[in-house]
């Protein structure tokens, strides 16, 4: 039996640091893969990871919906089916910008989404939290790398060169951080 569609984050994100990147897990096929990934996320940095089985399967459309009561969300990060693809962990980033937004189809214009690996996750949400980069900036960088996956910037503070399993290098972030919370 389904359970019904998540309507809302809960418990609220309210007390979460704006430089704080959310991320959403809506596949629970490999809990070793997850572990790999979430491992990744905080030896970066801080994270707050909104998971459970009501988030099963949940599109993005729906984890926007559920966004919509947190509008300081600019990008919220998803742990889906790909995620655990054999040519390495990515997750989505998806602008929480929806049509009524002013700057709407600038946000959109390379695309409303695009997969980011673990370690860049932090990069791509302070970048647009700060005013740093804008999303469709990210948008573009990811679309120029290999297998269209944002990757980070080498000039990143605390990147350092990792070797991924097609032998191909990356940057990764080695400066720490800690889960704040597993919310159903």
């Amino acid at each position: 039996m389904r359970l019904p569609r998540v309507t809302s984050f809960y418990p609220t994100l309210e007390d979460r640091h704006d430089l704080v990147p959310v991320v959403v897990r809506t596949d629970y096929t490999d809990d070793s893969a997850w572990r790999d990934v979430s491992d990744e996320l905080t030896s970066v940095g801080d994270a707050l990871f909104i998971q459970g089985t009501q988030w099963s399967g949940v599109t993005v459309d729906e984890v926007l919906k559920a966004a919509v009561l947190y509008p300081a969300l600019a990008v919220i990060f998803i742990a889906d089916a790909q995620t655990w693809s054999a040519s390495g962990p990515s997750l989505i980033a998806v602008t929480t910008s929806t049509p009524d937004d002013e700057d709407y189809e600038h946000t959109i214009s390379n695309g409303r989404q695009f997969r980011v690996l673990p370690h860049a996750v932090h990069e791509v949400h302070c970048g647009i939290e700060m005013l740093v980069r804008r999303f469709p900036d990210f948008a573009q960088s990811a679309t120029a790398q290999p297998g269209q996956v944002f990757a980070g910037t080498a000039s990143h503070p605390n990147a350092s060169a990792s070797r991924l399993a097609d032998g191909s290098e990356r940057a990764a972030d080695r400066s720490g951080g800690r889960r704040l919370g597993h919310w159903p």
